[in-house]
């Protein structure tokens, strides 16, 4: 089979941020080309985001746009692409071209993540994981070549374990994202008005964080998580996207699939709807979600 293995690294937890391309072609089983490049993406970078592949804007100063670059990666993106958490990458190309207003390329892609759960006995999915796993040796993980290279090798031990074809999705049939429609001022100014009234009727019904019960064991990362809370100086956005980094799941909302909900460490008198009280409500209620806090959470990426 010839495909494509990719990674991305993003500069913050916006997806449209790549600042790094980890390319792989393989056709007839051989390595073919190999491309890593540093990208400007035009935007800040967060810290936590650099704790993870070490880059700053000193390093990419002198990098192409990702516009100016994507000439030389599109010849590759023409027939199978394969990511290690797929939905991660899949949706950094995708809100990046349209930041830069490129048309889409047609291709069809697979998740060595996802493949992997088709796999019993592994204890953990992550992509250091499975190269311990399966004997590939060490790498330098969160570099985007080196993971690039790594999902090749994997994804070629995986698919001749299991049928991938059902698994394949089109890089096209995401929907086209719409625009929102902008209001008014005086429609912006009674729509903040509402909001506010809602959340204080909502704070005066949700659970105090003070009786939360937090658990500190070892967090697997192949499970899915809510994020919620007082991250100080991370956002939501920003723990989510390391829980992607990771390969885990995220929802936006609690149900019976969620497996853990990220608390901020900053301690919050009681939950409003901006910050999903909610959704801790609803997950004391299921009564399945495991509550981590932001610096458990933290130590376990690093």
């Amino acid at each position: 089979m010839n495909f494509t293995a990719l990674d991305f690294e993003t500069a913050n937890a916006n997806r449209a941020s790549i600042c790094s391309v980890g390319l792989v072609r393989v056709e007839n089983g051989k390595v073919v080309r190999e491309i890593h490049q540093l990208i400007n993406p035009q935007t800040y970078f967060n810290f936590y985001n650099t704790v993870v592949h070490g880059i700053t804007e000193f390093d990419v100063r002198n990098a192409p746009t990702f516009d100016d670059f994507y000439a030389k990666m599109l010849p590759y993106l023409d027939d199978i692409v394969v990511a290690h958490n797929a939905m991660f990458d899949i949706s950094c190309l995708r809100a990046t071209l349209l930041r830069y207003d490129i048309a889409p390329p047609d291709f069809n892609y697979l998740c060595t993540l996802c493949m992997s759960k088709k796999i019993s006995g592994l204890k953990s999915r992550k992509l250091d994981a499975l190269a311990r796993y399966y004997g590939l040796g060490e790498f330098n993980h969160h570099n985007a070549l080196a993971d690039a290279k790594m999902c090749a090798r994997v994804f070629e031990i995986l698919s001749e374990r299991i049928d991938i074809e059902p698994m394949k999705k089109s890089f096209r049939d995401n929907p086209k994202p719409q625009k929102k429609k902008l209001r008014t001022p005086i429609q912006q100014s009674l729509f903040l008005i509402e909001r506010e009234e809602k959340h204080e009727r909502e704070r005066r019904k949700h659970t105090p964080q003070s009786e939360l019960i937090f658990d500190y064991s070892p967090i697997d990362f192949s499970k899915t998580f809510v994020a919620t809370g007082d991250f100080g100086t991370m956002s939501i956005r920003d723990i989510e996207g390391l829980i992607l980094r990771e390969g885990g799941n995220v929802q936006r909302r609690v149900d019976a699939n969620v497996d853990y909900v990220i608390v901020g460490d900053n301690p919050l008198k009681e939950w409003g709807s901006g910050e999903y009280g909610k959704e801790i409500d609803d997950a004391l209620a299921i009564g399945k979600a495991t509550f981590i806090k932001q610096s458990h959470f933290l130590r376990e990426i690093r």
